[in-house]
C-alpha cells in the first residue's frame, strides 16, 4: 500500500492541483453537465486558478495536498475545505464545507481519501467547529459510498429545474 505525505498546498503547488481538477471537473461534467455554469470542463481550472490564488492565505479555507512518497507522481490528491460561521437563513450551524476531494485513480482504496478527511476534522476541530458538510453528485456512487463509510449521513437531495426557452 502507497504512503503518502499530506501537507497545507502552496502556489507552486498550483499546476498539480489544476491537473487533478481538470480529472474532476471531466467526471462531473459525465453526472449532470447542466448543472454547472461553465459550458465545459476546460473552463474550469481557469475559474479554480483565480480562485485558488485569491484564497491561498485565507485563514478560512483549508488547501492540502497529498504526495505518494515512493512515486514520481508528484501529487496523487487533494482537499479544498473552507469554514463558516452559523448561517440562520439556511439552518446551518458552523460547519466546514468540504469543496473537493480528489484521489488519483491508483490511489483510491488505499486510505488516502481517509487520510484527507481526517486532516479536515482535525482542522474543524481546531476551530471548534462540529459539522462538516458537502456535496456529492447523485450520479456518484463510489464517493457516496465513501462518505457513508466515514460516518457522513444524506442530509439532504439538491433538486434543479433547468428553465430552457
Amino acid at each position: 500500500m502507497p504512503a503518502f505525505h499530506i501537507r497545507a498546498s502552496q502556489l507552486s503547488d498550483l499546476p498539480a492541483i489544476l491537473s487533478m481538477v481538470e480529472h474532476l471537473a471531466a467526471d462531473h461534467f459525465t453526472y449532470d453537465a447542466e448543472r454547472f455554469v461553465l459550458s465545459s470542463p476546460d473552463d474550469l481550472p481557469h475559474v479554480y486558478k483565480d480562485w485558488l490564488i485569491r484564497s491561498q492565505s485565507t485563514p478560512d479555507i483549508l488547501y492540502l495536498i497529498a504526495e505518494e512518497t515512493t512515486s514520481p507522481i508528484p501529487a496523487t490528491g487533494y482537499l479544498i475545505a473552507e469554514s463558516f460561521a452559523a448561517q440562520a437563513q439556511y439552518w446551518s450551524p458552523a460547519h466546514v464545507y468540504i469543496h473537493d476531494i480528489y484521489c488519483a485513480a491508483h490511489a483510491r482504496h488505499s486510505g488516502l481519501g481517509h487520510a484527507l478527511i481526517a486532516h479536515a476534522k482535525h482542522w474543524a476541530k481546531s476551530k471548534n467547529i462540529t459539522q462538516i458538510r458537502g456535496l456529492i453528485a447523485s450520479e456518484n456512487k463510489a464517493a457516496s459510498a465513501f462518505f457513508i463509510k466515514k460516518g457522513f449521513r444524506i442530509a439532504a437531495h439538491e433538486m434543479v429545474y433547468d428553465l430552457h426557452e
